[in-house]
């Protein structure tokens, strides 16, 4: 048994690494913030955090397997957290949202854009003991089904255990109830473009066929 743990722990391990060097890693900063105040995108995922903590525990959101409190975490979001855009809320084309302020909007009727709604399930995840290399904000496009561009969009990705592959849980432009198990992986979902960059708590990536400068983040308006 103490061998059989040993090797998992040694494992994970190993795939941590890989995982975490698969991207070129870069400091990713944007103008979060109606293009005025610049952020290390890794801020917007809080951990540790006791608020969030309360609420996994309060609303049974941590599950024995990763791959359920994964899922878990993205229903209650999709279920509790209407979406709202940037410019009906704030006027602004673009204002990221702390996971508190989610939260708080909640409480009193409002809702959250994409990747507010991103940074909670996200936040969520890491607080209720997923590792982060399993989990993280994707910016990127995303089409309609009929191929047509939307624009940009954030949603979160995660590694599931179960194939080791990556899937979406977006919980506002492609809702899904489906189990993360069944989810076909990001990958093969053609309604997901290219990726500009990804970040956790920990670590932020860009593509290995981008490059990013402050002109770039600034005109690559992020919804």
């Amino acid at each position: 048994m103490k061998f059989s743990k040993l090797f998992l722990k040694r494992f994970e391990w190993v795939l941590e690494g890989w995982w975490n060097h698969r991207w070129p890693k870069a400091d990713i900063t944007y103008k979060a913030r109606e293009d005025k105040i610049r952020f290390d995108v890794r801020n917007f995922i809080t951990v540790p955090d006791c608020v969030l903590k309360e609420l996994i525990k309060q609303y049974d959101l941590k599950a024995g397997d990763d791959d359920e409190t994964a899922w878990r975490i993205m229903r209650w979001v999709q279920q509790n957290v209407s979406y709202v855009s940037d410019s009906s809320q704030f006027g602004f084309t673009e204002h990221w949202d702390f996971p508190a302020e989610v939260l708080y909007r909640k409480r009193v009727g409002g809702g959250a854009d994409c990747e507010g709604m991103t940074h909670l399930i996200v936040s969520l995840c890491e607080n209720a003991g997923i590792k982060p290399y399993r989990i993280k904000v994707a910016c990127g496009y995303v089409h309609y089904q009929g191929g047509r561009l939307a624009g940009g969009h954030s949603y979160p990705i995660y590694l599931r255990r179960s194939s080791n592959e990556w899937v979406d849980l977006d919980p506002c432009f492609y809702p899904s109830s489906t189990k993360v198990e069944d989810r076909t992986p990001a990958k093969l979902n053609k309604v997901y473009g290219e990726i500009w960059f990804t970040f956790n708590s920990t670590l932020s990536w860009r593509q290995s066929s981008l490059e990013f400068s402050a002109k770039d983040l600034k005109e690559k308006c992020i919804k």
